[in-house]
């Protein structure tokens, strides 16, 4: 609407944009329904456990296709043939009204192989009983022991099997940009940042290879120096000044080690060593 009065402002059709000093809603945070990405396992066990539907699960989550895509999908669109299988998203079905072709893993291509009757005819329907709804997969998810709705009250819904491709392309290492496109985003940060669930991404095994600084010869070396220097301090100053120095007149106490030095030798010059005590 704002920009729509910025035209009619620019072209001399209104005076003034009435809109034009009106903030922006912050929607950080407001998101009603927040989706997590399938694990492997749990994917599995859903394929595996729900009978005709689980190639349909599948497809879904090794391709990205959108509910109203897998539903309007014919044999004529894939390609299972060429050097490069894809399936072609029509214009009819796409969510963004733009014909694209989405290239297939290798087992999609066998798992769709499979399902294809040998009697097809290329206007046929790819999915002939429909596509299942959200309530069916839920009880499909419940049913194989996979929660549909987390702690976190993230969904496993049909929605996050789209989710379920993007975390897959990133924890795999799929270049950014490739990714963007197999998932037909036109702003990279829909990829990387809403689709991808980053709980599933290996972030400490990228991590903990990583080179040192210091291996544990040299950190334990430096711990047990510093320790016995601070003895040290300790010891020489009671013995080169005759009294002690407590939290409250000296500063500091360097070390617990150097406290209970330094109240040994206060109980042996008869003083009440209480403070030490405090101080640790």
């Amino acid at each position: 609407m704002v920009s729509f009065l910025n035209w009619l402002e620019r072209v001399g059709r209104i005076k003034t944009n009435p809109l034009k000093y009106v903030p922006k809603v912050d929607e950080r945070g407001q998101r009603r329904r927040v989706r997590r990405a399938f694990t492997d396992e749990e994917l599995f066990k859903l394929v595996q456990g729900s009978g005709p539907r689980g190639v349909i699960y599948l497809t879904a989550a090794r391709t990205g296709l959108r509910q109203e895509e897998l539903r309007q999908l014919t044999w004529a669109d894939v390609n299972l043939e060429a050097d490069a299988p894809f399936v072609v998203v029509r214009e009819a079905s796409a969510k963004n009204k733009k014909e694209e072709r989405v290239c297939l893993v290798p087992e999609i291509v066998e798992a769709l192989r499979l399902h294809r009757p040998s009697d097809f005819v290329p206007s046929a329907w790819v999915f002939p009983n429909g596509i299942p709804r959200a309530s069916r997969l839920k009880v499909d998810a419940e049913r194989n022991g996979i929660q549909y709705r987390d702690q976190s009250g993230r969904y496993a819904d049909s929605h996050a099997l789209r989710y379920t491709w993007a975390t897959f392309l990133q924890r795999n290492g799929v270049a950014q940009r490739f990714a963007m496109k197999l998932m037909r985003h036109s702003d990279m940060k829909l990829t990387a940042k809403v689709y991808t669930d980053e709980t599933q991404l290996p972030i400490y095994e990228a991590i903990k290879g990583l080179p040192r600084l210091l291996d544990h010869t040299q950190i334990r070396a430096q711990i047990s120096g510093a320790t016995g220097q601070n003895v040290a301090q300790a010891v020489a100053s009671i013995e080169g000044n005759g009294h002690a120095e407590t939290p409250v007149n000296g500063g500091v106490c360097h070390g617990l080690a150097g406290c209970d030095a330094m109240g040994g030798m206060e109980r042996a010059k008869g003083f009440e060593p209480s403070t030490f005590t405090l101080a640790r």
